[in-house]
């Protein structure tokens, strides 16, 4: 979609700040529904063009460290956190040197993307949904706080996201070894992604063995299972009550992506573009009521005296080299925030509002992951086919959840 004419001029329903994943589906949602959107992106279109993709697969190929942002070219007026900007020092502790000033004693040590389709065009693709259990920990293992809505009142909301990212998935599977509730019959939109050689090995190891995680604990039966990608497979025909998929864009708009090849780059950049980006969605966008302005980095949000917000500051910038800006102001009835959560915290808390609570840009949280490695018996093949296809689940569910979170393989 062409960002053209450059300023948000006029007055909009809904102003989206961030062009990313939320952004993206709230901005499709409210045009379909008939609202003039106006989204506002901080970054460049890198990827929203053919040569625009193959210049960041050249940069990607390019690049000594194949960390997440590497294939997307550095931007001064939109700068984004890299996992290259912290440096361990030999006595201990580290040194921030980016986007972020860091001076506590746990750094943020990953990234985001400020870019149009953001964190999303190098996320892994992986989609589990969440199990009935996670939502009512008080009341089943007697600590933390029970969610205020339960599985069953986000499991159609779970269907809808699983149809706008075009999930491959197994709901047979997902349903026996997780015991995921499921509606009769649902199957996803497209058929699972092929487990990896490495998988079937594994599986073929550990599938029925058991593990005790402490004297006297119950057995924990182990099995391979794969997990749901949002990352293009084929379409099932089942789909729908028979009626099937169609990915986005297939009624006259570019259809981005081919089936997935395994080229295992899922993070940073699927070569073929199988992966769900957020482009995808914004290629689905109703052009006559969504509005996308790119170059476009919003510096506050404006309200009135009562906090209620009336539209956006935003700096417009030509040259991502050069990062000369011009203020100017969008106005809408309703903003929505959609450009990460530290971005997000930043507009909020220089903007002075919603700081009632003191809670805001406060309680991070990011995806804890400790690694390991080991050693086959013979060649496996790893790195053929996306980055992961399958884990092991029965740490998710189950007592052990009394003395420890839940996790998976």
């Amino acid at each position: 979609m062409s960002p053209a004419p450059r300023h948000g001029r006029g007055r909009y329903d809904v102003i989206v700040v961030g062009a990313g994943l939320s952004g993206s589906l709230v901005a499709k949602e409210l045009g379909d529904k008939g609202w003039r959107v106006l989204v506002l992106e901080a970054g460049t279109g890198t990827l929203d063009s053919w040569p625009g993709h193959l210049d960041a697969l050249d940069t990607f190929h390019g690049a000594l460290a194949k960390v997440p942002n590497s294939p997307y070219r550095p931007n001064a007026a939109a700068p984004s956190p890299d996992v290259l900007d912290l440096t361990g020092l030999p006595s201990g502790g580290y040194r921030a040197h980016g986007y972020f000033v860091q001076q506590g004693p746990l750094p943020y040590a990953t990234d985001y993307l400020r870019a149009r389709g953001g964190t999303v065009l190098h996320w892994l693709g992986l989609t589990p949904r969440m199990h009935p259990e996670d939502f009512r920990t008080r009341r089943t293992y007697g600590y933390g706080r029970d969610w205020p809505l339960g599985y069953d009142d986000l499991e159609p909301h779970y269907r809808a996201a699983e149809r706008a990212l075009g999930v491959a998935g197994n709901a047979a599977e997902q349903a026996a070894a997780i015991g995921l509730p499921f509606p009769d019959g649902y199957v996803y939109p497209m058929h699972e992604i092929p487990r990896s050689y490495v998988d079937d090995v594994f599986a073929a190891r550990l599938d029925g063995a058991t593990v005790r995680e402490a004297p006297g604990a119950p057995d924990t039966t182990l099995r391979v299972v794969g997990t749901p990608h949002a990352r293009n497979s084929t379409p099932d025909r089942r789909y729908d009550a028979g009626r099937g998929y169609r990915p986005a864009g297939a009624a006259g708009l570019p259809n981005y992506g081919e089936r997935c090849v395994g080229n295992a780059s899922c993070v940073p950049i699927c070569p073929v573009q199988a992966k769900y980006t957020p482009l995808k969605t914004q290629a689905a966008w109703d052009r006559r009521r969504v509005r996308l302005l790119t170059h476009a980095v919003v510096s506050r949000v404006l309200a009135d005296g009562n906090g209620r917000a009336l539209g956006v500051e935003y700096q417009e910038y030509e040259d991502p080299a050069a990062p000369v800006a011009t203020t100017r102001t969008a106005e809408a009835d309703v903003v929505v925030l959609a450009a990460h959560a530290v971005e997000n915290a930043r507009l909020l808390l220089v903007s002075r509002l919603a700081g009632r609570s003191d809670q805001v840009g406060r309680n991070l949280m990011d995806h804890p992951v400790l690694l390991g490695w080991g050693l086959a018996g013979h060649p496996v093949g790893p790195f053929r086919g996306p980055a992961s296809t399958a884990g092991l689940e029965s740490f998710r569910t189950g007592p052990a959840r009394r003395e420890r979170a839940p996790f998976r393989i």
